[in-house]
């Protein structure tokens, strides 16, 4: 699906971000999942959240060649496209972690990817800022976006799943930070 189409389907402004160049082989992907006071990352590591019985992987959000942005649940996504392609999440720490316990819950199947990246890890190699937030104000010269991004990040928190999962502003936001992440990739790598 086209960026233009996630728009008109969820009826929202366009997707601001501009597309990165094209590049058949890379493919970007972020995970949104659930998040309380007592449940985060703020206040756990990283695998121990991840696994937490009380976190839903709810969301995924994918860009790709020719302007290909979808987002949705994870089971839902037709993963072969991403068979022996070069995926990159701005902190794949996490976002592989999450992959990985998708896969071994039988939610999504595994696939070989040609390579796994981490933007997050070539912004702090480049000196550049890591948080995606920071990357959209201050590298790409979008403030309104990191701005909006934060301020729907801040609503996510305990809010039901079934709220969040068909929210057009979450959708949005997440639609955007794939598409931020390749473009980093693609620009910077």
């Amino acid at each position: 699906m086209t960026r233009q189409a996630l728009a008109q389907k969820e009826k929202t402004m366009p997707i601001p971000v501009p597309i990165p160049p094209d590049d058949k082989r890379t493919w970007s992907i972020d995970f949104e999942s659930t998040y309380s006071k007592e449940i985060s990352l703020k206040v756990m590591p990283t695998w121990a959240y991840v696994h937490h019985p009380e976190v839903d992987i709810y969301l995924l959000s994918v860009a790709g060649p020719d302007g290909f942005v979808w987002v949705g649940r994870p089971r839902d996504f037709d993963w072969s496209l991403l068979e022996n392609k070069i995926v990159v999440a701005h902190n794949m720490g996490f976002d592989g972690l999450v992959l990985r316990r998708l896969e071994n819950d039988g939610v999504v199947p595994r696939i070989n990817y040609a390579e796994l990246h981490c933007t997050a890890d070539m912004a702090a190699y480049f000196k550049l800022p890591r948080a995606l937030k920071d990357v959209a104000q201050f590298v790409f010269k979008l403030p309104d976006l990191a701005k909006t991004g934060r301020a729907v990040r801040d609503r996510m928190k305990g809010v039901a799943v079934e709220k969040l999962a068909d929210d057009p502003e979450i959708r949005v936001y997440a639609a955007n930070d794939a598409i931020l992440c390749r473009r980093l990739w693609m620009e910077w790598s």
